[in-house]
This record gives structure tokens, C-alpha cells and sequence, in this order.
């Protein structure tokens, strides 16, 4: 019997057969069952989306990969909210799931917030407030939006929030709204790690910046983010290293 009872999603390139394989391996072997979603390659098929369906302004500074990554989640929430899916996990195929995720979806702690990030990068939460949810393992709310998207829970209100902030898609996959809103929450310590970008996905070195201007300077969500941080603790992401992946091969 498998340990979840939410649907997991595996977001992948129909052409990653290796990526495709080492996860599923992973996955098996803590006993959780998933579903392969072929992900969506804007380097050949961006030209077949509409306007509804993806903003390609050059303003926004969103590379081709990026449009391919943020079109596959968007597609996803679609989904999730046209099945009417009460939570959902969404797995990037270069995620690499611990033991400890097995327990995390046995015990059905996601149903403790609307979102929850298994993995993340640099956070700034909530002080003063943690969530139990088994042992050592803690939900820690967010105060801000928090980078990546290698693998994260969320309810059926957090996705059709989502679906309608990619309805067209027009900004990167992490995030495209403010998910600190929807009571989001980092767990700690992480349940899924992720290589470094060299061996992952690798949007980090085609990421397109947006150029700064003093103008940012002047805008009130300037000055709120800043105003948040100060009022936030802030937590470094947990990364990957040579003995951590020889352990959980």
C-alpha cells in the first residue's frame, strides 16, 4: 500500500528517461506512488501557446526555460483545480526525496497549511511561531515569498489562487504571486534536497535579471518587503553535499 493518499506530481521532460528513472527508484523505494507529467518545452513549443495563455513582453526579462518551468506548474494548477484535488504534491524530477518524506505524507501533516515548501532557498518567517508535525520536523509560516520550486504541497484554494496568477503566465514559476499570503510555510529541517545547479535543472545560469532602477526605490512594495524582513528571522537554505548524496542513494 502506498503511504500518500494526496496525489503526487513529477513534473519532468518526456526526454529525461535517466532524471525519469533515478526518482522513480527513489520514490518506490519509500513506498510513494506518482504520476509522471510531461513538462512543457517552450524551446519547441512556445509558439504554439496564445496570448491567454503566456505573456512574452521582453520586459519581463523570462528566459525560454524559465517560460518552459513556470508553463508546466501553471498547467499543473489547472489541473488540480479542473479535478477538483483537495491537496497535491509537486515534485521537480531532479528532486531528491528523504526518508522522512514517506512520514510527512503518512501522517498527512500538509493538511497543517495551505502550502508547504518540502524544499526552499533563502526564507524570512514568522517569528516566534512553529507548527508541530512529527519529531524533529517543524512548518515555519513565510513573511515573504521564498525561491524554489523542486517540491511543494498545496491545497485546491492555493491552486486556483495560482492558476489564476498564471492565467497568462507572466512571471517566473517562484512565484507568481504572493504566496506568504496564503499562510505558506517553509518545513525544516528540508524533506527534499536538491543538487547543485550544475548537476539540476540549471535555470539558475540562464535566469534573466531584471535591471535595477532607482525607481524601485520608490514604490510602496519597496519599502513593505523591507519593513518585512526586519520583522522576519531569517533561515539560509540547506544544500546538498557529496556524503549527504552518497547516503541517500
Amino acid at each position: 500500500m502506498p503511504v500518500n493518499s494526496l496525489s503526487v506530481f513529477v513534473v519532468s521532460l518526456k526526454q529525461d528517461t535517466e532524471r525519469r528513472a533515478a526518482l522513480q527508484t527513489r520514490l518506490d523505494a519509500l513506498g510513494i506512488s506518482f504520476e509522471f507529467v510531461d513538462a512543457f518545452d517552450a524551446r519547441t513549443d512556445l509558439d504554439t501557446l496564445n496570448a491567454a495563455q503566456v505573456n512574452r513582453d521582453p520586459n519581463l526579462h523570462i528566459s525560454v526555460p524559465e517560460y518552459g518551468c513556470a508553463l508546466s506548474h501553471a498547467f499543473l494548477y489547472q489541473r488540480i483545480v479542473q479535478e477538483q484535488l483537495p491537496h497535491a504534491l509537486i515534485l521537480e524530477d531532479d528532486a531528491l526525496p528523504l526518508p522522512q518524506l514517506a512520514t510527512f505524507l503518512e501522517r498527512r501533516c500538509y493538511e497543517q497549511a495551505p502550502f508547504m515548501m518540502l524544499y526552499h532557498g533563502r526564507a524570512y518567517v514568522k517569528p516566534n511561531i512553529s507548527i508541530p508535525l512529527f519529531d524533529d520536523v517543524v512548518a515555519r509560516p513565510l513573511n515573504l515569498n521564498c525561491s524554489h520550486t523542486v517540491a511543494y504541497t498545496l491545497n485546491l484554494h492555493a491552486a486556483t489562487v495560482l492558476k489564476d496568477a498564471t492565467t497568462p503566465v507572466q512571471a517566473l514559476a517562484d512565484w507568481p504571486t504572493d504566496i506568504a499570503a496564503l499562510n505558506a510555510c517553509i518545513v525544516r529541517p528540508v524533506l527534499v534536497q536538491h543538487p547543485p545547479d550544475e548537476q539540476g535543472s540549471g535555470l539558475a545560469s540562464v535566469r534573466q535579471r531584471k535591471p535595477k532602477t532607482l525607481k524601485r526605490y520608490l514604490t510602496r512594495a519597496h519599502y513593505r518587503r523591507k519593513r518585512l524582513r526586519r520583522q522576519s528571522i531569517r533561515i539560509e537554505p540547506q544544500t546538498l553535499n557529496a556524503s549527504d548524496e552518497s547516503e541517500n542513494l
